[in-house]
């Protein structure tokens, strides 16, 4: 297993723990108050930063398959 196989092992794992660390349902299904439901149906810029960072890694992870694929060939 050379390098961009690791990075790539990396970039999977780590795009599947931010998308279940960024996912705002699990929060809002048992609140009832509606001023935390305001709250949790607008984004953060924490919230922000994490869907960039994940769409940044899922482009990393498409581009280094594609190069894994032909290194590979």
């Amino acid at each position: 297993m050379n390098i961009e196989e690791k990075v790539w092992v990396f970039l999977g794992i780590a795009i599947i723990f931010l998308i279940l660390i960024a996912d705002p349902k699990d929060s809002t299904n048992s609140v009832s108050d509606s001023k935390l439901m305001v709250m949790f149906s607008s984004l953060t810029e924490g919230q922000k930063f994490l869907r960039k960072l994940t769409w940044i890694l899922i482009a990393s992870f498409t581009i280094l398959t594609i190069l894994i694929n032909y290194i590979n060939q």
